[in-house]
């Protein structure tokens, strides 16, 4: 058996982190969220129901990311493909940086470390405390 690749399994661990954090997002809206406990939602089904409870105009672009993580982690989790992943996960990366990050200067390259960043400031564009919520993250050296 091959070696997982690096880059795929920091995908699909970024993809766990943001469902946890949409299952947050949907829970603190809800009156009576634990009615969802034995819930069986697809990650599509919690994007919808997270997008419906927060506040957001029609212009908000962290859905179709959250959305485009999912492809990633369905498209790599059934067959690594590293012919495409270093483009589709760098062009995540990169449309990540240029929306979140004042003077992102892409493209960004898929490595381990820079999914763990893009994930890490998608989770923080979905936060619902209103520590983090919606916080710019600027000058980060990661994205330079």
């Amino acid at each position: 058996m091959n070696d997982p690749d690096p880059i795929a399994s920091a995908v699909i661990m970024g993809h766990l982190v943001i469902e946890e954090q949409l299952w947050q997002v949907i829970r603190e809206s809800l009156p009576n969220p634990s009615a969802l406990d034995d819930a069986r939602l697809s990650f599509a089904q919690l994007v919808a129901l997270a997008e419906a409870v927060t506040k957001g105009d029609q212009l908000d672009t962290r859905w179709p990311l959250v959305r485009r993580l999912n492809w990633l982690r369905n498209r790599y989790a059934h067959q690594i493909q590293p012919e495409t992943m270093e483009r589709d996960v760098g062009g995540f990366l990169t449309e990540i940086c240029q929306q979140r990050t004042p003077g992102c200067r892409g493209p960004i390259s898929a490595s381990p470390a820079n999914v763990v960043t893009g994930v890490f400031l998608l989770w923080l564009w979905i936060d619902p405390s209103p520590t983090f919520a919606n916080k710019e993250i600027e000058d980060d050296p990661m994205w330079k």
